[in-house]
């Protein structure tokens, strides 16, 4: 597979899958767009690695929350990057007794609803770039 000349935004992308799925499409030629919400100094590290092969840039944005999802792909757009790709990546596994419902809800909103809100912008975002 080539990916060159194509932009891929990968979130949780600071650390674990999401590095190594960062990495791997940036030996296929991607620019990646490297995502974190709390560990900048391990979206560091994943875009040093990005850059052995390709380019890249950081982005910063708590995906539970719509008004940070937004600025996210605001900051990306004003780079000048029209993206091509997705991997919702982000997510944690957070500790809790099984009766602790806001150990479900952190989980929902991490898991699930970040991914419809990043999805939702992300098609929202191709057509403003193409």
């Amino acid at each position: 597979m080539n990916l060159t000349n194509k932009n891929i935004l990968v979130t949780g992308s600071s650390s674990g899958i999401g590095q190594a799925v960062a990495v791997a499409c940036a030996k296929l030629g991607a620019f990646v767009v490297v995502h974190y919400r709390n560990n900048k100094e391990g979206a560091e590290a994943t875009l040093d690695l990005v850059k052995e092969h390709s380019d890249g840039m950081i982005v910063q944005a708590d995906v539970t929350k719509l008004q940070d999802i937004q600025r996210m792909f605001n900051d990306i757009q004003k780079e000048g990057i029209a993206l091509d790709a997705l991997v919702n990546n982000a997510a944690e596994a957070k500790p809790g007794d099984l009766d602790d419902y806001s150990v479900w809800e952190h989980q929902w909103n991490l898991v699930v609803m970040s991914v419809v809100m990043v999805s939702n912008e992300f098609i929202t975002h191709i057509g403003d770039n193409r």
